[in-house]
């Protein structure tokens, strides 16, 4: 849909395009026929924008101070969180300005000035004048709430929290491009306080920055102290313990420790050979005693080899075939005697090598422990005595050169009192509340011609049905709804009744071979006047001598009574219909419209299953009989199904349009219900068409039938 719909030619209306466009021709067109309120905005905005500018704004004026950033590169004792100061990379520049604006700092500057008895930034000072419009609203409206009364202290610490709030709302920082350099800003009601305010703060942050400085050079100053006293401590205790391990044990140098270990090395060696000779012995020995139980000279001679024992077997057989002579065996005997005397020398020497192994291994291992104990405790010691020689130098310089400590920053240029005000800018101001009011001026415009995007034209129906709009009727001069009806009585010359006149002749007309006698009224949406229009249009059939009954269909809410105040609380259709009557008991005779009526009523059943019925078809052929019209009031139609059932039993069915008050789509979705159901639509009518408006959009030249509404025929 283009914007040209709301705003131009109701032609040019297009429900099928999917773009959003924006007729820029016709949004001119709008506003220049709106330009009355454009005017007015603008007159009004000057206005007030004048008085504010001249009048009510307090001016201001503004000072700056000049804050230079040097931070020093000489740190003590290499830490550099000590005094070797901020850097001066965007971060931190933007912190300091953040810390410019801090609540502490901005206290601090309020307690040096005295700030507190100055009524420009204590607003309590003023009494009720400080109280804001809003509060002065709510005191006038008894929306206040009372708060208790608040003690000397916490009056005092509410006004200060007030005053810190208010003055930082007057307080800047911001750094000069490319620079080093911090701006401070003041504002104040007077040029000599704002440079007061501007230096005093320079002066403050200065001050508790060095502050700041200091209280970090003691800081470190003490934990430097706490630490060498510590590691002091701790060098005076490993050495004890070094000492302690020395005396307590048989520590050498790692070059005796060498020595031992070569002298294991040879003990083993020689006990590998005394145990190779003891076991030759042991099998030497062996091989005798077995010999000796064999008499047999050649193995005896190979295995004794004894001068004197070859002696005693020379002359002897081979096979000594029995005992050895005495003289052998003595002989043999005794070198038997002889080699287990060896093996038992070998033995002992074996055991006597092993055991002094063993004893020289362990004094070997144990020296070799403590040793590397000795080495772990005299590292530590060295690395320990390094970490106090490290930390007591540093102690010694933080002491010398805490005197040497300065601040980062100093005030560059002093603030100075401004020669004329920076605030309020009047011109600006003035052309801001012009701009403001033209704005205002046209979304007034805007809003009224787009307002709603409801159906004011014939041509706007034709674009989703191709039925006629069979009258438009004119809003009645009268704001009260039960005052309608009266006027339409009351007025028969008028033009509201010229339209309904009109549209009689239309619907009667509209099907000459066949002329409606059961006509009902319907509308999308509730409000759209289909109640009051189809008692109108009832009281106007009466202009015609016909007998009219009309018949509330609508008793979902029922309001033919609000239109008809003098009528009697008596049946109503739904006990017609449920047969707790019969209908000339119910039906009503209004002497000031000139018809019958019979009123809808509260129903228990769903209204939708009391027209289904066959009773109320039965009803409408009974007074088929009887009347000459009959017109039922039905509910909108996107609301209930109740105007589609009815719509089965009528002759024709107008549907009621309120000007510039549905929408298209709402309209299109209940023609199409309708349609659907097969409803007998004859047409339909506009009602409640205002000529005023119709000019106000600009449209009287081209549609030219409702510039005539409200005109003398």
């Amino acid at each position: 849909m283009t914007m040209f719909s709301k705003f131009g030619d109701p032609d040019a209306i297009d429900h099928t395009s999917a773009s959003d466009s924006i007729d820029l021709m016709a949004v001119a067109s709008a506003l220049w026929r709106g330009k009355h309120w454009l005017i007015t905005g603008i007159f009004l905005g000057m206005l007030i924008g004048g008085y504010y500018a001249f009048f009510v704004a307090t001016p201001t004026f503004k000072a700056r101070a000049l804050v230079e950033f040097t931070p020093q590169q000489n740190a003590v004792v290499d830490i550099q969180s000590i005094v070797s100061g901020n850097t001066t990379d965007t971060a931190s520049l933007n912190t300091e300005i953040e810390s410019i604006r801090m609540h502490e700092m901005i206290e601090k500057l309020v307690l040096r000035l005295s700030l507190t008895e100055d009524p420009h930034f204590n607003r309590v000072l003023l009494g009720d004048d400080a109280r804001s419009l809003r509060d002065k609203i709510k005191d006038l409206l008894g929306l206040s709430q009372e708060t208790a009364p608040l003690t000397p202290d916490q009056q005092a610490k509410s006004e200060m929290r007030a005053t810190v709030d208010r003055v930082r709302d007057n307080i800047s920082a911001t750094t000069l491009s490319d620079t080093h350099i911090l701006k401070i800003t003041a504002r104040a009601h007077n040029p000599r306080l704002a440079a007061e305010l501007a230096n005093a703060l320079a002066e403050i942050y200065i001050e508790d920055q060095l502050e700041a400085k200091f209280d970090a050079a003691q800081h470190a100053i003490v934990w430097l102290t706490d630490r060498a006293k510590e590691l002091e401590d701790d060098v005076r205790q490993q050495e004890n313990q070094i000492n302690a391990l020395r005396a307590t044990s048989d520590l050498t140098t790692s070059d005796a420790l060498e020595v031992l270990n070569i002298q294991s090395k040879d003990f083993r060696d020689l006990l590998v050979v005394k145990e190779q000779t003891l076991t030759t012995l042991r099998s030497q020995l062996a091989e005798m005693q077995r010999v000796a139980l064999t008499p047999n000279k050649a193995e005896i001679l190979a295995i004794f080899d004894d001068a004197p024992l070859s002696r005693e077997l020379v002359g002897l057989p081979d096979d000594l075939a029995g005992e050895f002579p005495d003289a052998v065996s003595a002989r043999i005997t005794t070198l038997i005697d002889q080699a287990e005397r060896r093996v038992k020398q070998s033995a002992a020497e074996v055991e006597t090598i092993y055991a002094s192994l063993e004893k020289l291994q362990a004094r070997a291992a144990t020296q070799a422990s403590e040793l590397q104990n000795l080495q772990q405790m005299q590292r530590k010691l060295g690395v320990t005595q390094d970490l106090y020689k490290t930390f007591l130098t540093g102690l010694q310089e933080a002491t010398v050169q805490i005197g040497l400590i300065k601040a980062d920053t100093h005030l560059a240029s002093r603030a100075r009192a401004p020669l004329g005000a920076d605030s309020p800018n009047k011109t600006l101001i003035v052309a801001f509340s012009i701009f403001a009011g033209a704005l205002i001026g046209a979304m007034i415009v805007l809003l009224q011609n787009r307002r709603g995007e409801g159906i004011r034209f014939a041509s706007d129906i034709r674009k989703i049905s191709d039925l006629p709009v069979l009258g438009e009727i004119v809003v009645a001069p009268v704001k009260a709804r039960r005052k309608l009806l009266e006027y339409v009585v009351q007025n028969p010359t008028s033009a509201l009744v010229e339209c309904i006149r009109n549209l009689r002749t239309s619907i009667i007309v509209s099907n000459p071979n066949y002329a409606p006698k059961v006509i009902a009224f319907t509308s999308s949406v509730p409000g759209e006047g289909k109640s009051i229009m189809a008692l109108s249009f009832a009281h106007n059939l009466t202009g015609l001598n016909k007998k009219v009954l009309v018949i509330e269909g609508d008793i979902r809410r029922s309001i033919f009574r609000k239109y008809l105040p003098h009528s009697k609380e008596a049946h109503s259709i739904v006990d017609v219909l449920s047969g707790s009557c019969k209908p000339n008991d119910a039906i009503q005779s209004n002497e000031f419209v000139g018809v019958d009526v019979l009123f809808g009523g509260e129903s228990k059943s769903n209204p939708a299953d009391l027209f289904s019925s066959s009773e109320f078809e039965n009803l409408l052929d009974e007074m088929r009989e009887v009347y000459d019209y009959i017109i039922i009031d039905t509910p909108p139609v996107l609301a209930v199904p109740d105007a589609r059932i009815i719509s089965m039993y009528v002759d024709s069915l107008i549907y009621v349009v309120k000007w510039d008050g549905v929408s298209l789509n709402q309209l299109e979705t209940g023609v199409e219900l309708l349609t659907m159901a097969e409803a007998p639509i004859a047409g339909f009518t506009i009602c409640q068409v205002d000529p005023k408006k119709i000019k106000r959009y600009g449209y009287e030249n081209k549609y030219s039938t409702y510039s005539t509404y409200g005109k003398p025929y």
